[in-house]
């Protein structure tokens, strides 16, 4: 399950560049994720990311201390949390270029909550990425 949670994590932040990454399953298969390599294409990245109930207030407030510093930083668009009513965060960030969200995942802010998240979480993170195909509204 770690490795599953570092993969999501990972995904979900965008410690991958958006290119060809190879990766083992639970059963120990591998399987090939392939996207855009287009480094200045809009990226969208969005997940949950359901904590374990002695967790869920640590998770939020770490989840909220990311919003103001990556929101700050000139290639993100969109950095949104949403709490669900299950107790699930739904985590929605798009990014001007995979260019500007290799950097944002080179905040310290951002390492050190990767460093720590796996313990908070009871689940699998659900993560998703892909290239934005419409228009920001501005």
């Amino acid at each position: 399950m770690y490795k599953r949670i570092v993969w999501a994590m990972a995904l979900l932040t965008g410690i991958f560049s958006m290119q060809e990454h190879a990766f083992a399953n639970n059963n120990g298969k591998d399987y090939m994720i392939t996207s855009a390599t287009d480094s200045t294409a809009t990226i969208s990245l969005y997940g949950f990311l359901r904590p374990k109930k002695e967790y869920a207030a640590v998770l939020r407030q770490e989840l909220l201390a990311l919003v103001a510093p990556s929101r700050a930083e000139t290639g993100n668009i969109v950095y949104n949390i949403h709490e669900e009513k299950d107790g699930a965060f739904f985590i929605y960030e798009i990014w001007r270029s995979q260019e500007d969200l290799d950097k944002h995942m080179q905040l310290p802010l951002l390492k050190q909550f990767m460093s720590k998240v796996g313990t908070y979480l009871a689940a699998d993170v659900q993560a998703y990425h892909g290239q934005l195909i419409t228009p920001v509204k501005k």
